[in-house]
């Protein structure tokens, strides 16, 4: 299958960047291919990205594998693929879900986003709870002197409440990894580290690892046999317990073998009830054939549909010409799309564009 991957940040060692790359690499090293389409990409993650290609296009796709709405949801209205969406938090903001009736699946990666969906109008049915998963093989147990307590994440306001928590109980040494940590208060107990991407060498000298409960430590730290005390967004401990079936339930190539079942079935099911131009964004079709089949479509869609091809043409208005006659319709929404601060202006053909009739 060829996969889209939208998202907002892929530049830091970080959360739901981390889960993409994973991911990505996870579907690339089983055959397919993969595109990731950050809209603030960074050379961080972009330079420990191998096989996947980060492009700045929407290139053909079978099925759109979307994050964050801000950059998702003008993509998912433009093209016609089938999408699964990830949501990775129910505090922020950007992760709040992208409701529309294109979204296949819903994926949380904890129940309590799960909750929030629901709570949000997501139907119970369309959501899948499947945690972040842990490559194993490269945190495995290791022995190590005890030195800290290590606190791996970003200094962000979420984890402000744990902060103070820690500060207050914690009484030897606690080394803090991760973007922000250097603006910690100046403490002779707390020791800092900038993001690392070797972070399993972090974990053995860990006489035990705080962090948000059901997140990516909580999981890295299991698989690496070290205890794990979790938090609440109040900084109020919560307990959890290491699953018998771990791996099964966390483990890098169980989680994307569920999810890859999950997108075989999306584009099953949106082969069987669509035309065949499904997610085909550069692909070059028969001026005949596209307006036979846009005329099958109500004049608000007739755009998001084949917005990748029309503007693939040499010029706009030969593009507005292929959807005629609903050019004013979809005028409006090239010039949405191309100019008020949607991501999709990278779909700008190679050459120059002028339309003195949008202002271009």
């Amino acid at each position: 299958m060829k996969f889209l991957i939208t998202c907002l940040f892929y530049r830091d060692a970080t959360g739901s960047e981390l889960y993409i790359h994973d991911l990505a690499h996870e579907l690339w090293n089983r055959g397919h291919q993969v595109d990731i389409y950050p809209q603030l990409p960074g050379p961080y993650l972009v330079d420990r990205t191998n096989g996947p290609r980060i492009v700045d296009y929407i290139p053909e796709h079978d099925i759109i594998l979307a994050q964050h709405h801000q950059v998702s949801a003008p993509i998912i209205q433009a093209t016609t693929a089938p999408v699964v969406y990830t949501c990775h938090s129910e505090v922020y903001t950007a992760e709040l879900p992208y409701a529309s009736s294109r979204v296949f699946k819903y994926i949380a990666v904890r129940q309590e986003i799960a909750d929030k969906m629901m709570e949000l109008g997501i139907e119970a049915d369309r959501i899948e709870v499947i945690h972040n998963g842990v490559d194993l093989e490269r945190f495995k147990p290791r022995e190590a002197e005890r030195k800290y307590v290590f606190v791996p994440g970003t200094n962000d306001p979420v984890r402000h409440p744990m902060y103070q928590t820690l500060f207050k109980e914690v009484k030897g040494p606690m080394l803090f990894l991760g973007m922000g940590t250097d603006s910690l208060p100046d403490d002779p107990r707390i020791t800092t580290h900038e993001p690392t991407w070797d972070i399993e060498d972090f974990y053995p000298a860990a006489q035990w690892v705080a962090g948000l409960f059901k997140g990516r430590t909580q999981y890295e730290a299991w698989a690496m046999d070290r205890e794990f005390k979790a938090y609440d967004w109040k900084g109020e401990p919560v307990p959890m317990e290491k699953p018998a079936d771990f791996e099964q339930q966390h483990g890098l190539v169980s989680v994307v073998d569920r999810l890859e079942g999950i997108y075989k079935e999306a584009v099953v099911a949106r082969s069987s009830t669509t035309p065949s131009l499904s997610g085909r964004g550069r692909r070059k079709l028969p001026r005949s054939k596209l307006r036979r089949e846009s005329s099958r479509l109500n004049t608000s869609d007739r755009y998001r549909a084949y917005a990748p091809v029309s503007c693939r043409h040499q010029s706009l208005r030969r593009g507005l010409a292929v959807l005629q006659p609903c050019s004013q319709t979809a005028s409006q929404m090239v010039y949405r799309v191309l100019h008020q601060g949607s991501p999709l202006h990278l779909l700008r053909p190679r050459g120059s564009i002028h339309d003195p009739q949008l202002g271009i």
